[in-house]
Parts: structure tokens; sequence; C-alpha cells
């Protein structure tokens, strides 16, 4: 049964064939997730605030492209406007499966929904479609009101505002003296 997602801040929502899991990446990311293990597809959403206008705009997506892709090749993605939020559409069929991946743009937002797959067939096709054709632009940015919070980092002489409770990063095994 397909669910509604909604992001924390209320600037997209989607929908994902199960109960979403929160998912914080770099410990300052806050993404949506849905792993269907059956069907062997994983279901990705975020949206955050980002200082990037659309003049960066391929800049910021070729960057995401060569971390999500290990590539940049405008073969792999489209031109798309969603919403009013500009940004491409890629499809990459590899040997270790299939993703589809959705990078926007808008009013100082940068959004991501993205799937991957094991195996690329008809029924993957369509829950993919039916997840990106779910996603919309709900909100218009940042208006400054949003929840942050504060990271003060002693160590390091920094502080930093994030959207998502920051944590510190600790290896395991190393020497924390």
């Amino acid at each position: 049964i397909w669910q509604e997602v909604r992001d924390i801040h209320g600037w997209y929502t989607d929908s994902m064939p199960g109960k979403a899991a929160d998912l914080t990446v770099y410990g300052i990311l806050s993404m949506k997730m849905y792993i269907d293990l059956f069907d062997g597809i994983g279901y990705f959403s975020t949206a955050t605030p980002t200082p990037y206008g659309e003049d960066k705009m391929d800049s910021l997506f070729d960057k995401m492209s060569l971390k999500m892709f290990k590539r940049v090749n405008a073969k792999d993605y489209q031109k798309v406007t969603i919403d009013g939020a500009k940004g491409r559409s890629y499809t990459i069929k590899e040997e270790d499966g299939y993703k589809r991946a959705l990078l926007l743009l808008k009013d100082g937002v940068f959004y991501m929904a993205m799937t991957f797959s094991s195996k690329d067939n008809e029924h993957v096709r369509n829950n993919e479609r039916h997840f990106f054709s779910s996603f919309k632009i709900a909100g218009t940015g940042p208006s400054g009101g949003e929840k942050t919070y504060r990271f003060v980092d002693t160590a390091l002489a920094f502080t930093i505002e994030t959207p998502a409770k920051a944590e510190p990063f600790h290896q395991s095994g190393a020497d924390t003296n």
C-alpha cells in the first residue's frame, strides 16, 4: 500500500510502497527511505537548503552525479522542470543494477528523489513511475522560520546550524584521546 511521505519542512511530498523510515546522512542531511526487500527496490527522497542558485546548478548536479553514479555524462540525464523547480532526471543502467534520480533546485532548496534496483523489468519501472510521478514540490523554500539545530565543535572551534541534529563523528576503533 503506497503511503504519502512529507519532509520535515513541508517542502515536498511523494509516496513510497510502505512506511518510510528517517535516515540521517553525514550527520546533517535528513532523508526519507523505504527498502522493498521483496522487489529489490530502494526509494529515497530529501530536500535541504543550499546556498547555490541556478547559476551553479550544472556544477552542483555534475558533482552529485559523480558521487552517486561515479560518472558525469550528458547522455545519462534529461533536463526537467517540476512545479517550477529546474533540474535533471537521470537513468543509469549498469551491471550492479538500475538507478533513477531526480535532482531539482528551487528557491534555495535542493531536492532529490532516487531509486535503485538490482534488476530492470516492467514491475520495477511501474513502481518507479509511481514514485517519481508522486514527487511534488509543496513549499516555497526556506523562510527563516524552520527549526535548525546548533552544533558546536570545541575541538575544531566552529559552530554550524543544520536542518537536522548533527552528531560528532567517532570512527569505530579510533583513539579518541
